[in-house]
């Protein structure tokens, strides 16, 4: 006869048992459940059930118990509301029972919905006072989890150093933890340890990382703790791939498999075939690859996560185009793409956080650096236009950029070779697409919206992202552009403006004079032609400066020319020659030669003048056809 599991005897005894047994019985199974099979709804249900015997036989200290961990499944299930009733109810009635435990769960408890949030202030807030109370109380095992919760934060906003500092400080308690604390120390330590090597590029550090996360492993299949033998799985999968030569641990991602069937987590499940799949790629085992296709797609779809089905389509991409199959690979590729747009145009703070979180960004980075070698590899470029590849390459910089906060912008353009004349006209697009997109902005505004996160100013991040979003749909959909309304230049000026003037801490004013009745519908200049100079401004110019930047831009129609003027208070000609010496600006040049014969370009200094704008002055003439 089977043994009965432990679920099923604590059901048993419950049925039997007498009404006030019932609340602490009910929790103890909760905490079976969680780690035998981590079922989320099982787990739910029977804390209900726990609240409401709780309630009824007015057992404070196991409803406060049974409040806390329904908030926490409530922000586990990103039902912040609901999340938020709990954590009120909960608090006030710890406080008011003078429950000093119960206080101190709660403050952690509600740290990890401020970590949900991507609340950095109201986490630490909550934490340290947590760490205080368990301190207090001499719980060293619960002190020790809120000192880990901690070191995550730090890393999660890559205080890598800092956040293995804390870590360190909870493993000098670690004999008064838990088994299931001390591995949950283990795996964070390990993955920690895996994010140093990585920024340091120390291959010591890295199997150093890897040694801690295989004992952890081991340790965790020895005591059966299934939620954390699926961590230590994922954290080595992706360990390994890390190596040079990567290591794709076949074993892994099947031991990962059916553990996430058994327990009925996609997400076990999905990158468990991931790490198969890349394995065959590797390996030039494509057929076999093919043959996951089926059982991935079904684990993705039960997902509905845009960061997964991004990586999904990326590795199809990978293995149709090593077969050859090019209307495949096509498809995926364009999938892939339309993701990155998805991704981009996020408006949640928690799935932006998912987007730059570094735990997904280790895993992809090679992967989308490897499709920036798309002119030597694609062998469908014949059925792909000029435009369609270049967005499409445009895209994938992009994505690099916002996964890792600074990794940098990859610009390709592919075109067969013509003549002399269109060659020298291919070099000029290109460079002026690299100087639309000047990388130092990127990864300014990058690290504002990361600064934003940080100081709790979720609403202005959501707002500067919004807006940033905006930017790029705008620079791709006019890459194959050469010419654009006068309006729609300077709707774009603004909107790059308005970026700046936030990013700069509104420590930037500016005025754009232009009057759309004056002009046709019909006139039209060189895209993206009058940013440079507004880019100069700001750049060599106002901060260059200490004190408040002002920029005015003029745009006026004079007979059959557009004339602009872009001023500014900064530093001036002088001033940036004193600094620079005889730097020459490659962007004006850049102008210049668009222009050509159409049009010109003056810059004057007006340092020594008194007026308000008594830095440069930069005069644009264009003539209209």
């Amino acid at each position: 006869m089977a043994p009965i599991n432990p679920v099923d005897s604590l059901k048993n005894v419950i049925a039997d048992c007498k009404p006030e047994e019932q609340p602490q019985l009910y929790l103890d199974l909760v905490k079976e459940i969680r780690n035998s099979s981590n079922n989320m709804d099982s787990m739910i249900y029977y804390l209900e059930k726990a609240l409401v015997s709780s309630s009824v036989v007015k057992d404070d200290r196991c409803k406060v118990e049974a409040l806390r961990l329904l908030a926490s499944q409530s922000v586990r299930k990103q039902e912040y509301d609901k999340a938020e009733e709990y954590f009120s109810e909960g608090i006030s009635l710890a406080t008011a029972n003078q429950d000093t435990v119960g206080m101190a769960d709660f403050y952690y408890t509600r740290s990890r919905y401020h970590f949900s949030n991507a609340d950095h202030e109201g986490f630490v807030s909550n934490i340290l006072e947590a760490i205080d109370l368990y301190d207090a109380l001499g719980d060293w095992n619960k002190k020790g989890m809120a000192l880990i919760s901690l070191g995550i934060q730090y890393a999660r906003i890559n205080e890598i150093e800092l956040a293995l500092e804390k870590l360190n400080e909870a493993e000098e308690l670690k004999s008064y933890f838990t088994e299931e604390v001390q591995l949950y120390l283990a795996l964070n330590l390990g993955k920690n340890t895996r994010r140093l090597a990585v920024l340091e590029e120390d291959d010591e550090l890295l199997t150093e990382a890897i040694d801690i996360l295989e004992k952890g492993k081991k340790e965790a299949e020895n005591v059966s703790i299934k939620y954390l033998m699926g961590e230590f799985y994922l954290a080595l999968l992706d360990s390994y791939s890390l190596l040079e030569p990567p290591i794709y641990s076949y074993d892994l991602a099947k031991k990962a498999i059916k553990l996430g069937e058994e327990t009925d987590d996609n997400y076990l499940v999905y990158q468990g075939y991931l790490g198969q799949a890349h394995m065959f790629y590797y390996e030039d085992r494509y057929e076999e690859a093919i043959q996951l296709r089926v059982p991935m797609e079904a684990a993705v779809n039960k997902l509905d996560n845009p960061v997964y089905f991004r990586s999904f389509n990326n590795i199809n991409y990978e293995v149709s185009k090593a077969l050859k199959r090019n209307g495949e690979a096509l498809y995926f590729l364009e999938q892939f793409k339309m993701l990155n747009d998805s991704i981009l145009d996020v408006e949640r703070t928690s799935q932006f956080n998912e987007i730059v979180e570094k735990y997904e960004n280790e895993k992809k980075q090679k992967e989308i650096l490897a499709l920036s070698d798309e002119k030597e590899r694609l062998t469908i470029q014949n059925e792909l236009s000029v435009s369609q590849v270049k967005v499409r390459n445009l895209w994938l910089g992009l994505l690099t950029l916002i996964g890792l906060s600074g990794i940098g912008l990859v610009y390709v353009v592919q075109r067969q070779k013509r003549s002399e004349a269109e060659n020298r006209s291919l070099q000029v697009e290109q460079q002026l697409l690299r100087a639309q997109m000047n990388p130092h902005f990127i990864f300014n505004s990058l690290n504002g919206i990361k600064r934003f996160y940080v100081e709790g100013r979720t609403e202005d991040a959501n707002d500067f992202l919004a807006d940033f979003s905006k930017l790029l749909r705008t620079i791709l959909d006019r890459s194959d552009k050469t010419e654009v309304t006068v309006e729609g230049e300077v709707e774009f000026l603004q909107l790059y403006l308005e970026l700046e003037k936030r990013r700069l801490n509104d420590k930037l004013d500016y005025e754009i004079d232009f009057d759309p009745d004056s002009f046709d519908y019909d006139d039209i200049i060189p895209s993206f032609i009058i940013q440079p100079l507004v880019e100069n401004a700001i750049w060599h110019g106002i901060q260059k400066k200490e004190g408040h930047g002002r920029i005015k831009i003029n745009v006026l129609k004079k007979d059959h020319e557009i004339v602009i003027e872009v001023m500014d208070n900064g530093v001036g000609l002088n001033g940036f020659r004193k600094t620079n010496g005889l730097h020459k600006s490659k962007g004006l040049k850049l102008i210049r030669e668009r222009l050509g014969s159409k049009g010109s370009l003056q810059l004057n200094d007006r340092s020594f003048s008194d007026e308000e704008y008594n830095g440069a002055l930069a005069t644009l003439t264009i003539q209209l056809d």
